[in-house]
């Protein structure tokens, strides 16, 4: 019952799915999604706002020695970081929604409330409801394998645990969850909590069968990445991210939900992917490429101290990556969108460029 729709599988099941086309055919006729899509947008986790940051509960947490404090969000003040999401929701109202609307738009995200982009497209989605009435012209699909984020959080408030009682799937799993969250030792997790507003969620529950223990991302992982191959086969398709990643080995890299691998696998199969920056930053005055650069870099520096003198570090690398890509292919200014191009009519890449100056 409710307004969310959750699919809950075990390992077995989503491993099962993942190994077949026509299973996952199945999987997306069970959703009984509103409309045929056209077009696939994916968003990825995006980590490092105020929201995520007050979920770091432990002191022992593992985003510690990647500058992630709890609390503390990778900004001056609290302002600018409202003003950072307020930037987001107006992307989602003025870009992400009506692109979705006009391709009926499947959007895969994350279920996690505390995710940056995908935590906007749900409130503005929810804010908007009203509009698209009970069949909205696209569809919404967050998917999640942070169970042991939910269950590690006692708070008896979070919206996870009204899902997990209105779930027979869910609630027949969940003694054996609880069993083994006690024998894993796990700490340091970012308590995270399922989105409130998402219409349809698809949860994995990590469950390795075979050892008996807790945490295996790996069919979840598959299980998405053949849902994504299998939609891309015959739609279009776009990636984005902002704010933030995660830093793992890269061993472990892989089965993380929030690390750039998910990018450059994206990208590695052509799929376009598009980072945003957030920050708001001072309109650069440059002569010519090499003094933007030189500009750019000292803008990003004075950034970088006053975040240190706030007493926190520079933690949002993906808009940092967004912002030095418009530095070397734009012009630094995050109010336009000039693109320097070669002759191809692409973005001239640094090897190509060097060989260019070289030759002068």
């Amino acid at each position: 019952g409710g307004k969310q729709k959750l699919l809950f599988l075990t390992n077995a099941q989503a491993d099962l799915i993942a190994g077949s086309t026509s299973s996952i055919d199945k999987l997306l006729s069970a959703l009984e999604l509103p409309v045929k899509p056209k077009l696939l947008i994916q968003m990825s986790i995006d980590i490092g706002g105020l929201e995520w940051t007050t979920t770091l509960k432990s002191d022992t947490h593992w985003g510690i020695p990647y500058g992630f404090d709890t609390g503390k969000p990778s900004f001056v003040s609290f302002g600018e970081s409202q003003e950072a999401v307020a930037k987001l929701e107006a992307f989602v109202i003025d870009v992400l929604i009506p692109l979705a609307c006009q391709t009926n738009a499947l959007i895969l995200c994350s279920a996690s409330r505390q995710a940056e982009l995908g935590g906007a497209l749900t409130r503005m989605f929810e804010l908007q409801a009203a509009k698209f009435g009970s069949e909205p012209p696209f569809s919404i699909l967050a998917v999640s394998a942070q169970i042991m984020n939910f269950y590690m959080d006692t708070d008896l408030d979070k919206h996870w645990r009204t899902v997990r009682r209105q779930s027979r799937a869910w609630m027949k799993r969940d003694k054996k969850i609880v069993d083994l969250m006690h024998t894993s030792g796990g700490q340091g997790y970012d308590l995270v909590d399922l989105s409130t507003s998402a219409p349809y969620l698809l949860i994995v529950d990590t469950v390795d069968a075979t050892k008996d223990v807790i945490g295996d991302k790996g069919p979840y992982s598959r299980l998405v990445t053949g849902l994504v191959r299998h939609l891309s086969s015959t739609l279009p398709t776009i990636a984005l991210k902002t704010f933030g990643s995660t830093h793992t080995a890269l061993e472990f890299g892989g089965l993380s939900e929030a690390t750039l691998l998910r990018q450059i696998d994206l990208i590695n199969t052509g799929c376009p992917v598009v980072f945003l920056d957030a920050r708001s930053r001072e309109t650069p005055q440059a002569a010519d490429r090499q003094g933007l650069i030189e500009v750019c870099q000292g803008i990003f520096q004075a950034t970088c101290d006053d975040l240190h003198e706030a007493g926190v570090c520079e933690t949002l690398d993906v808009c940092a990556i967004a912002y030095f890509h418009d530095v070397l292919f734009g012009d630094g200014d995050p109010s336009t969108t000039t693109q320097a191009t070669g002759s191809s009519g692409r973005p001239t890449p640094i090897h190509e460029q060097v060989k260019i100056l070289r030759q002068r």
